[in-house]
């Protein structure tokens, strides 16, 4: 019998990484030994010592200053990213994204604007850097609940339109780089309790969420963080083109 195995790229990028899901991820990569170059358009702080329990070789953060909307910062960033790392990434995992809330007759051109070049375009611009330098390995996109699921409470329409589209590209990109043996997934986090996270501060409406959620409480960053990990490693490395949920079950709610 055939056991698969759980291991973690040894080289990765992360966006996104000063705070949230994309922090957890590189301190969990970091954690498990690996080199991890944490995009931010703020300067990453240090992360925390990985435990020396967790494994044999400790891990490196390398912090590098771009916003996932400027193509040129990110070009920059990502043709470097193999002298960086040591070599070609062996995963790349887009967390950076904001959410704006606002009723879609009170919206703005340029508020949708901003959060669709944000949460979608740059998506875009992630997958193509990581296109030019990936000689195979795993691209993690996330995106929300949102695409699938509309809210009442705190309309997000550009939110929610952003991250289809996010979802869709995962789709495209999984058909156009598979054969070059690059794997794209995305995750779709719910609602996770994080600093963007901002339904948590009325609480009446979070005592409604948590009595719709069959697990009853919110999700935490490395909760998102292990699934982002788990499609990056070996043990996924048959899965291409899905969408997995980390939403206490509220797309089934």
């Amino acid at each position: 019998m055939t056991h698969t195995s759980f291991s973690l790229p040894q080289r990765m990028i992360v966006t996104g990484a000063q705070s949230g899901i994309g922090r957890a991820v590189a301190q969990a990569a970091v954690d498990a030994g690996g080199t991890v170059l944490g995009i931010d358009r703020h300067a990453p702080s240090p992360l925390a010592e990985p435990a020396p329990s967790t494994s044999s070789s400790p891990g490196r953060f390398i912090a590098r200053i771009a916003d996932v909307t400027d193509a040129a910062a990110l070009d920059e960033v990502f043709g470097r990213a193999a002298e960086t790392l040591g070599g070609a990434p062996d995963a790349v995992i887009h967390s950076a994204g904001i959410y704006r809330q606002a009723p879609v007759g009170d919206m703005s051109l340029d508020e949708w604007e901003h959060s669709m070049r944000t949460n979608s375009t740059s998506s875009f611009l992630v997958a193509r850097g990581a296109s030019r330098i990936m000689t195979g390995g795993s691209l993690v996109l996330l995106t929300s609940i949102a695409y699938a699921r509309g809210d009442w409470f705190e309309p997000c329409a550009a939110y929610a339109a952003s991250k289809g589209a996010v979802v869709s590209l995962t789709t495209q990109l999984a058909a156009e780089l598979g054969p070059r043996g690059i794997r794209v997934n995305a995750v779709a986090p719910g609602v996770i309790n994080t600093p963007m996270t901002t339904i948590t501060q009325h609480e009446h409406a979070t005592a409604g969420l948590l009595q719709r959620l069959p697990l009853r409480r919110l999700g935490e960053a490395n909760e998102v963080a292990a699934a982002c990990l788990f499609l990056s490693s070996a043990a996924a490395s048959y899965i291409t083109g899905a969408v997995l949920p980390v939403d206490g079950g509220f797309l089934v709610s």
